[in-house]
């Protein structure tokens, strides 16, 4: 993010309504927060918080509406059936290659690679029930969302996503 970014963002933030009051410190835990995001992106994600929260969110709330924008958080039972889909239409050496493919068209959450990582990987997966696979999934999604790889999607300029945003995704 650059400084004429953060300055627009920090203006807009320091204006809603909090219980506490924005000053340094306080300027400088958002700044830490997104400096690596896409400059549109942060825009974005400050001007939806604005327009849909009554309170200035917290870093972590701000965050989590940038994963929203960027269409990466989906439920776990979406991201199941994500993972179903590339098992059931892929052969096993071809599934993370046909899952980027997908991520890149928006037909899949990017998430879904850090949730099969966690997994084991996509040959494991392949051999789970559909019944171990939604327990499994449930059990990784809050670590699949800590992943850096997650963190790496805030990066991403907006554009780049290009028909993405007007792709159905799976599931959804």
């Amino acid at each position: 993010m650059t400084e004429k970014t953060f300055a627009v963002v920090s203006n807009i933030l320091s204006a809603m309504p909090s219980s506490q009051a924005w000053d340094d410190r306080v300027s400088m835990m958002y700044a830490i927060a997104m400096k690596t995001w896409d400059d549109k992106l942060t825009e974005r994600a400050v001007m939806k918080a604005l327009m849909t929260r009554k309170w200035r969110p917290t870093p972590c709330e701000l965050r989590e509406i940038a994963l929203q924008i960027k269409r990466v958080v989906v439920p776990a039972p979406q991201a199941q059936e994500q993972i179903r889909h590339i098992v059931l239409h892929y052969p096993s050496k071809d599934r993370r290659s046909a899952a980027d493919k997908l991520i890149s068209e928006g037909r899949v959450a990017p998430m879904v690679q850090s949730i099969v990582k966690y997994l084991g990987g996509w040959e494991r997966v392949g051999e789970l029930t559909d019944d171990k696979l939604e327990r499994a999934v449930q059990g990784v999604m809050e670590e699949a969302l800590d992943d850096p790889s997650i963190e790496n999607e805030l990066q991403i300029p907006i554009p780049a996503l290009g028909e993405a945003k007007d792709a159905k995704m799976i599931g959804a």
